[in-house]
């Protein structure tokens, strides 16, 4: 499970552009294949890499993850609990909620 984090975390698919996206793998398919044990760009034999502390994350590390939770829906517990949520890591002043969802003037 650490590597398959580890995977998902240093990739930002919301930036990939869309005919790079389809070739992306299936994760079932990504799993079933051990594709976990691949070795990372470069074939160097290097480790993959290990999951940053979310303390140690920076504003613009944070909008990322903020824009892929926007774009997937999908937020990773290393990055600590849910924007919104009680122990939300990321800092409040990039957490914009609006402040009404009707259309038009008050």
């Amino acid at each position: 499970m650490t590597k398959t984090k580890a995977f998902a975390v240093a990739t930002n698919w919301a930036a990939l552009p869309k005919r790079e996206r389809q070739f992306i793998p299936y994760p079932a398919s990504w799993l079933n294949d051990g594709g976990y044990d691949d070795e990372p760009d470069g074939g160097d034999g290097e480790r993959a890499p290990v999951i940053r502390n979310p303390r140690s994350f920076t504003d613009a590390d944070w909008q990322k993850r903020l824009t892929y939770f926007q774009d997937s829906e999908t937020w990773l517990e290393a990055w600590g609990p849910k924007p919104g949520e009680p122990g939300c890591l990321v800092p409040p002043h990039l957490i914009v909620t609006p402040v009404s969802t009707s259309k038009g003037a008050a």
